[in-house]
């Protein structure tokens, strides 16, 4: 069995795992009664938005875990093909999705600081009595338990991707980038060369306006720390995920970017790879966004409910929303022109040294599937 055929086994069994997984969360979230009714049948507003996006997190990770097998069966199928492009795609989406089980974590984790012994002592007691304390738990304690394991779960899956992102990489490098002649014409030349500068100068702008947005998300979430009147807020610890959660992002954005330079400005990242781990590491950042948008988003209309979530979590989510869709827009320009893009740095060669139509250009090889 080859490496590559061995890195396929690897693969597949780490994201059933994390199917099985995050299956085995939902089975508790709905078996953990979450939610009780008080006695005109509604429930608490806050415990029910936070349980409704727990269940969200659960099933946008299970459905972009599967996503994964994607780009896995275009390189392990019985016709696909093992190929730096395709490794590469793999590889960039599989590191973002590492990303997403990271912030998931950070959004799940706890930082209250009142009563810190005594919250502790009980979320102890509770883990290690189970079932026996299970009736006498409150929707809160119950949704705090569903938290915790969640946290910790997300945070042990996000490590073994990262492991298995640097194996996918390692495989691609391994792959030689082979010259094959081709023919093309100076018009195609022309557009090959055309698209990238596009793309590049559009990724410029959304790239810097991503960071800079960020950034001022961030400091504005830092405000209420320096605030006396929002003592809940940092006492319930919902202000740290929210400046973490953003910091995480924003400086995910800056790898981004400057890897977007470098793959369409500088062309400087092994060409095929360099374009396909850009190209799903986009499409995975944009996933991510929506997740963050979906995390601070305040659905609920009542006056009651409208101030539970800690201060700039609202303008976080509007701002992640659009970003994410316009992130979305772009990966997919990406992976509809990712060819000509490949054939750039050829391009410009050509159009430099040779008068003539032919030339030759970088491209994958195919390795055979044993």
């Amino acid at each position: 069995m080859d490496n590559s055929n061995k890195l396929a086994i690897g693969f597949c069994f780490v994201n059933i795992v994390a199917i099985s997984s995050i299956i085995g969360l939902l089975i508790s979230y709905a078996t953990g009664k979450i939610y009780e009714y008080d006695e005109d049948g509604e429930r608490e507003n806050r415990e029910e938005d936070q349980g409704l996006k727990l269940l969200f997190d659960l099933v946008y990770l299970m459905l972009t875990s599967g996503a994964l097998f994607v780009p896995a069966w275009r390189i392990w199928s019985f016709s696909g093909t093992v190929s730096r492009l395709n490794l590469g795609t793999l590889a960039g989406s599989v590191l973002m999705f590492t990303n997403m089980m990271f912030v998931s974590f950070f959004y799940f984790k706890t930082f209250e600081t009142e009563n810190d012994d005594e919250e502790g002592n009980d979320r102890n007691r509770i883990l290690e009595d189970g079932d026996e304390e299970e009736e006498e738990m409150d929707e809160e304690e119950r949704l705090e338990r569903q938290y915790f394991v969640v946290s910790n779960v997300c945070v042990a899956l996000a490590l073994i991707f990262a492991v298995t992102t640097g194996f996918i990489f390692r495989e691609a490098v391994s792959i030689p980038e082979d010259a094959c002649s081709v023919d093309a014409s100076e018009v195609e030349s022309a557009k090959s060369l055309a698209h990238v500068d596009i793309f590049y100068d559009v990724w410029k702008v959304l790239s810097v306006s991503t960071v800079v947005v960020l950034f001022i998300v961030f400091f504005a979430a830092l405000v209420p720390l320096f605030l006396g009147d929002n003592e809940r807020e940092r006492e319930e610890g919902l202000i740290f995920n929210l400046i973490i959660i953003v910091l995480w992002v924003a400086f995910v954005s800056v790898l981004l970017l400057v890897a977007g330079n470098l793959v369409l400005g500088k062309r400087k990242i092994g060409r095929s790879l360099g374009v396909g781990v850009f190209s799903g590491a986009l499409l995975y950042f944009a996933a991510l966004l929506f997740m963050v948008s979906v995390f601070y988003g305040n659905f609920q209309f009542e006056e009651r409910g409208r101030d539970d979530g800690p201060q700039g979590s609202t303008v976080a989510s509007f701002c992640c929303f659009f970003l994410a869709l316009l992130h979305l827009s772009f990966a997919l320009g990406i992976k509809k022109y990712r060819d000509s893009i490949v054939m750039a740095p050829s391009a410009a060669e050509y159009a430099l040294e040779n008068d003539g139509t032919n030339f030759i250009r970088m491209c994958e090889p195919e390795v055979e599937m044993s």
